[in-house]
């Protein structure tokens, strides 16, 4: 019995590897392209998403911060006593003003109040 019994006959084999004809891909090379495309495509889709979601959520900041109502800060003291209050007003800024011109009068002249943001009633 030969070697040629047990393997049968040598079809284009080079070193014990089927030849592939000159300038050919690899059926799992094109596979692979496509997955990456598709990997690309869909991280730019979910990039521009959260773009677009952090974009409104700075619009809504900027409609709350002019509009009227209660609003929320965080009062930052130089002497390290520092708090949160809410204070309504016309506007943040307005609000801010209020709530500077109280915490001055109680003493604190060290205070600043920072703008949390818009909250209810």
């Amino acid at each position: 019995m030969t070697t040629s019994d047990v393997l049968g006959p040598r079809r284009n084999r080079t070193d014990g590897v089927l030849a592939r004809k000159a300038g050919t891909v690899g059926k799992w090379e094109g596979v692979a392209l496509s997955r990456t495309l598709v990997y690309a495509t869909v991280g730019m889709m979910v990039a521009a998403a959260g773009v677009a979601v952090a974009d409104s959520y700075a619009s809504n900041k900027q409609v709350d911060f002019f509009a009227p109502g209660r609003h929320q800060f965080y009062v930052w003291c130089a002497t390290g006593k520092d708090f949160t209050a809410t204070e309504k007003g016309k506007s943040a800024e307005d609000a801010q003003l209020k709530l500077y011109n109280a915490v001055k009068a109680e003493g604190r002249s060290a205070c600043w109040p920072v703008w949390q943001g818009k909250v209810s009633g």
